[in-house]
């Protein structure tokens, strides 16, 4: 992920899945993971603090979505 490059709170666990990465910071998700495909940063079920993460990433030019389980209506914030 390229963004996870430049950001020491972002780690890539597998590195032959380069698009997927976990948040290192304080939030109550347990895993937090970003997956990035097409220039939308995806996630699941992220608290404030998690938001406020990929809304950080996302004013690098991302688009982001929250893909929630279970047929929960979808949350997406694009920042032009």
């Amino acid at each position: 992920m390229y963004v996870a490059a430049g950001d020491p709170e972002l780690s890539i666990p597998d590195p032959s899945v380069p698009d997927y990465a976990v948040w290192n910071g304080q939030t109550a998700v347990r895993t937090p993971w970003i997956d990035l495909a097409d220039g939308n940063l995806f996630s699941r079920s992220p608290d404030h603090s998690f938001v406020r993460k990929l809304i950080d990433i996302a004013r690098n030019g991302c688009a982001v979505s929250n893909a929630l389980q279970r047929g929960v209506a979808d949350m997406e914030i694009t920042l032009a």
